[in-house]
């Protein structure tokens, strides 16, 4: 989700800065995005990058860690706001990646140099960005297959590579191509179905969710069920998420869940 206004005014703030995300990283995997960022600064010494956690409440501590580093950081959930020197906006807030995915150019998908398996790469993909994630992605083992074929994510192996390969993505031209093999690979031969909330499609049966208090469900037959009711609530936008992180949904499915 994201409102359009705050896309504009982050967008300003950054000026005419490239700027890259790291989205959805877990423990250890920010040392190496920051040792790819101060990599790929030598190059692009007006780079910013936006550090979007998979789990807000790490938010103080990987402040501090930034700030040991020498990097001077805004943080969103305490409203400080980026200025021209700003090198790390941490966006330690919930339900706004779809936000960062329309400012960055170029996104790092987290839980994938941490073996914990990889996050869904169809919303970056969806929404213009150039995909980078690490070896790490058996829970999207196909869709990152499918996007590393059409020329539209790279894999790195650690956060030389992940700087080396950065500063090569980042140029707009490589960017621009990246990002539109990626919605390409996503939306071709897709049905695009009712809502963007419809999370439709077959998927098989997975028990204790425990999703439905937010709106979210698996049906008898399998398909993924969105209450109408929910839909602009944080939690009900995160539960769709765990609902994807866990259930191998088409590919304009997963947009339909996600993009909003």
């Amino acid at each position: 989700p994201y409102d359009e206004a705050e896309r504009v005014r982050v967008a300003r703030a950054f000026a005419h800065r490239p700027v890259w995300l790291a989205a959805s990283t877990h423990s250890g995997e920010e040392e190496a995005v920051i040792d790819a960022h101060v990599q790929a600064r030598r190059a692009l010494p007006m780079l910013a990058l936006i550090l979007a956690p998979r789990h807000p409440v790490r938010g103080d501590g990987l402040a501090e860690m930034l700030r040991d580093r020498g990097l001077i950081v805004a943080q969103r959930s305490k409203g400080e706001p980026i200025g021209a020197d700003t090198d790390v906006y941490l966006a330690d807030t919930l339900g706004e990646m779809g936000l960062w995915y329309r400012v960055a150019s170029v996104s790092f998908i987290g839980g994938s140099l941490a073996e914990v398996g990889g996050h869904n790469p169809f919303e970056p993909a969806l929404l213009g960005s150039a995909i980078l994630h690490g070896p790490h992605v058996r829970n999207f083992q196909d869709a990152y297959a499918r996007l590393t074929a059409a020329g539209a994510a790279v894999e790195v192996r650690g956060g030389e590579e992940l700087g080396r390969v950065l500063g090569t993505t980042l140029a707009p031209d490589r960017a621009a191509e990246m990002a539109a093999a990626a919605w390409a690979a996503c939306s071709e031969g897709a049905e695009v179905t009712d809502t963007v909330l419809a999370a439709t499609g077959r998927a098989p049966r997975t028990a204790g969710l425990g999703l439905t208090e937010v709106g979210v469900a698996l049906g008898d037959n399998g398909a993924v069920q969105v209450d109408a009711d929910y839909r602009s609530s944080v939690a009900h936008i995160h539960a769709v998420g765990d609902v994807i992180d866990r259930v191998p949904l088409t590919p304009v499915a997963l947009a339909e869940a996600m993009v909003v």
